[in-house]
């Protein structure tokens, strides 16, 4: 199995060269999400609150910092 990991590579890298994302100049990444704010002050006074839609959460021990999906 471990043999066939520079095949499995360059065959991999061929389909993915063929795809036009590959000279496309946008690249999609991910990442680790950052919460906005840990305090409840801090997430009250925030000029993001609101039009992020995140906040404060009773259910929970700290603020939820987390963006809600639409």
């Amino acid at each position: 199995m471990r043999a066939a990991l520079p095949l499995l590579k360059r065959a991999i890298r061929v389909v993915a060269a063929d795809a036009d994302l590959w000279t496309d100049a946008t690249w999609v990444i991910d990442s680790t999400p950052v919460e906005c704010g840990r305090s409840r002050p801090t997430v009250k006074r925030s000029d993001l609150a609101g039009w992020a839609g995140y906040g404060y959460c009773a259910s929970h021990s700290k603020s939820s910092g987390d963006c809600r999906c639409i």
